[in-house]
């Protein structure tokens, strides 16, 4: 027995319903589409037929690894990655690969005070340039004699450039403490960037002789520039 109510009528019940309900018999099923629709809702077979066959089989991913069966080629099915595992790499020593590339100091410049042992003379600075593998002779040799004084008699001390001016002299009388200046200086030169960095000697026999000849020269200087003022002001009047 069919399921279909339509088919429970007469034939000309069926007439009737077709000519007063086009529609609605396609509607909820009973009917096939009128005429004037069929064609707009005419099933496509192609798809049907798409629809109907196999899903192909894709070809395994690069990525996959073996042993792995294909996956079916599903426009729904959700696509499946695999990740490859790599080594770390070794941390990288930045503190040893700047201590390579650091160039090595094998000089040190000195500020060499002059004139440091005569009364009323003016005492300047100039630059001496040593290597800093130097023995101690060698360089109590040159200093001295760049200072015009007594190997015998001298007394050397230091600062570096980037001490404060409170800071206290360092001792320079033996080997010891010419390795420890130069090693300081070293570490100052390569933590350096702009400055320039100088162990500045000073003669502690005439520290005292220097401050003489430090207020000797600003009193000429302040007695100068008198006498000029006076004179101007002579010419003027």
């Amino acid at each position: 027995m069919s399921a279909n109510p339509f088919d429970k009528l007469s034939p000309a019940e069926q007439a009737e319903y077709r000519r007063r309900f086009p529609r609605a018999g396609w509607w909820i099923g009973a009917l096939p589409p009128p005429p004037d629709l069929a064609l707009r809702y005419q099933p496509d077979l192609s798809v049907q037929c798409l629809q109907q066959a196999p899903p192909a089989m894709a070809a395994p991913h690069h990525l996959m690894g073996p042993g792995i069966p294909p996956q079916p080629n599903h426009p729904l099915s959700p696509a499946t990655y695999y990740r490859r595992e790599f080594a770390p790499a070794p941390p990288l020593q930045v503190s040893q690969a700047r201590a390579e590339q650091a160039t090595p100091i094998t000089h040190l410049d000195f500020s060499v005070p002059q004139n440091t042992g005569v009364v009323g003379a003016v005492v300047t600075r100039s630059n001496l340039r040593l290597p800093c593998d130097i023995s101690f002779v060698d360089f109590w040799d040159r200093l001295c004699a760049h200072m015009d004084l007594d190997p015998t008699e001298a007394v050397i001390g230091y600062k570096f450039s980037t001490d404060r001016v409170g800071d206290a002299l360092r001792s320079l009388a033996n080997e010891n403490d010419l390795r420890v200046a130069i090693d300081h200086g070293q570490g100052l030169v390569h933590r350096a960037r702009t400055c320039k960095i100088e162990v500045v000697i000073h003669n502690l026999v005439c520290m005292s002789l220097e401050l003489i000849n430090l207020e000797f020269h600003n009193n000429s200087v302040a007695e100068s520039r008198h006498q000029g003022s006076s004179k101007h002001e002579e010419l003027e009047a």
